[in-house]
């Protein structure tokens, strides 16, 4: 899926087209994959909070295609006058900023490749280009990030340094959870996969590898 969510619609159409007890009991108590949210919604707290806290429940968890479901189901009138719900992104082949590349295939140059997934989706690497820097040779950072949100929705970041005698490393930094994988592949051979998973409880969110890419 190559679309951005349109976050805008979609909070409009759950503000406009339900009231704040039909979010917080119709869909968090009766919709077994919103349920854990429902204990954690603050009381009083209005229908603009409750909004925002089920919409980014959705996006961590990779909901929203279940909530807009839901939402159609239940008010097919206000889903059909509040879309588009997804749209392109903005420039073919870019993300965030105009300096920032989504890499073809995870491609990220030299016959270095990285990839992971998060919740059984396939993620993508965005990148900044490729940088002289001294003695270390080349660098390239940028971070993985779920295709079906945007690039600021990001599972881990990294910054890859390469030497002119084929050695390199990668420091890798996750901001995510539950655990999951990412891995690197070179054309000299080299692959590692590790799981990762970050709490802020000391679990595992970050490392670093050497490998040869040439």
């Amino acid at each position: 899926m190559n679309e951005y969510y349109n976050l805008k619609n979609i909070r409009d159409l759950l503000k406009q087209g339900f009231s704040e007890r039909e979010l917080r009991d119709d869909l968090c108590f009766y919709e077994v994959d919103f349920q854990p949210l429902r204990d954690q919604l603050p009381q009083n707290a209005g229908k603009d909070v409750v909004v925002q806290a089920i919409l980014d429940f959705a996006l961590q968890k990779i909901k929203v295609e279940r909530l807009l479901e839901w939402v159609k189901h239940h008010n097919e009138a206000r889903y059909n006058n509040h879309g588009p719900y997804f749209q392109p992104p903005e420039a073919p082949n870019k993300v965030a900023y105009n300096f920032l590349l989504a890499l073809e295939d995870n491609h990220l140059g030299h016959g270095i490749t990285l990839r992971g997934t998060y919740r059984g989706i396939d993620l993508k690497v965005a990148a900044i280009d490729w940088a002289e820097y001294g003695t270390l040779g080349k660098v390239r950072s940028g971070w993985l990030y779920v295709p079906q949100l945007t690039a600021s929705h990001s599972v881990a970041f990294f910054k890859l340094h390469l030497r002119d005698d084929g050695t390199g490393y990668i420091h890798l930094v996750d901001v995510a959870s539950p655990v999951h994988p990412i891995w690197l592949e070179t054309q000299a051979g080299y692959k590692n996969k590790q799981y990762f998973h970050y709490d802020g409880q000391g679990a595992k969110a970050f490392d670093w590898w050497e490998f040869r890419w040439k």
